[in-house]
């Protein structure tokens, strides 16, 4: 009984964790070397497991064919799904640390605190490119208070409006 009961809290534990999250991914030269650029948002609905090439109902294509978006603006992109997401991230996002918040996203729905990513590689595309987190967002929970833990922070720490 001991033992089930450990299981049963550790799948509790590791479902608690699991979060909605949208990157803001950038996918460089081709393996060949020739520059074949594009930015995609790709929503991941587990966050902890979001490391591989997204299905097509999963990422939404802002550019392509040669040039990265300016992530640093407001902004909107549309699913295959036809979910819409806005965002706005500052203009001066590159400039800030590592990990800091630097704006918002939203599908009507949900509403998404962004954070400034260190670059890591998410995936490799179907043409070779390496994909690369540039800003990634979690789901926002409001508050009566209008405050909300962006859930990038350790629990009990708090924004308001």
């Amino acid at each position: 009984m001991f033992f089930k009961s450990i299981a049963t809290l550790a799948i509790f534990t590791v479902g608690a964790f699991a979060r909605d999250s949208l990157h803001f991914v950038n996918c460089g030269e081709g393996a060949n070397g020739n520059p074949a650029s594009d930015s995609v948002i790709v929503f991941c609905n587990d966050d902890s497991n979001c490391h591989f090439n997204p299905a097509p109902s999963n990422y939404c294509v802002v550019s392509s064919g040669g040039t990265l978006t300016t992530w640093e603006r407001s902004g909107d992109c549309t699913f295959t799904t036809g979910v819409r997401v806005n965002w706005s991230i500052r203009t001066d996002a590159r400039n800030q640390p590592d990990f800091s918040t630097v704006g918002s996203a939203g599908n009507g729905a949900q509403n998404f605190s962004c954070m400034k990513d260190n670059s890591p590689v998410m995936y490799v595309d179907s043409f070779g490119q390496a994909c690369k987190s540039i800003y990634y967002c979690f789901y926002a929970v409001t508050y009566n208070s209008g405050c909300y833990n962006n859930l990038s922070l350790p629990p009990g720490n708090m924004t308001c409006a």
